[in-house]
């Protein structure tokens, strides 16, 4: 655990006498988590936009990436999307009118750490137009066809 880090004074008695030793001690680890869920950015038909922050806690060696996965609402399986460097990113590939939660996990150079809490529920926008007459001028005029 990474709160045994610190400095510790061993102390050594015998008979024929004693000895002190200060010794540093860094435990390492993989990163914490993300302490909150990502936040939700613009969502379209086929992506959606995530933005998170660094965990507090690195394990002791710097933070250099992150994994991104994706579970759809209907579905248990987590799905592994993506790995980036930086704490944004936009996931592509998904179906139009769909559920997903995402969440993210660190990773260092001793491995990947556990996941944050996933996001809110988002539906993914429909890419089918049901109101075609709103994109309709109504007030332009009707131009009969000549023969």
């Amino acid at each position: 655990d990474h709160h045994d880090s610190g400095t510790y004074t061993l102390n050594i008695m015998n008979s024929i006498g004693e000895d002190t030793a200060t010794i540093s001690l860094q435990v390492a680890a993989v990163p914490d988590p993300p302490e909150v869920p990502p936040t939700i950015g613009e969502v379209t038909g086929d992506s959606v936009q995530l933005t998170w922050a660094e965990p507090v806690y690195d394990g002791g060696s710097a933070v250099n990436g992150y994994v991104i996965e994706r579970r759809a609402v209907s579905c248990n399986r987590w799905i592994r999307v993506m790995t980036v460097r930086t704490t944004t990113c936009t996931v592509y590939g998904l179906r139009s009118s769909n559920q997903y939660v995402f969440r993210v996990s660190a990773m260092n150079e001793f491995g990947l750490g556990r996941s944050c809490m996933e996001t809110e529920v988002i539906t993914t926008r429909s890419t089918f137009r049901q109101n075609y007459d709103d994109e309709v001028n109504l007030e332009a005029p009707c131009v009969p066809r000549s023969s």
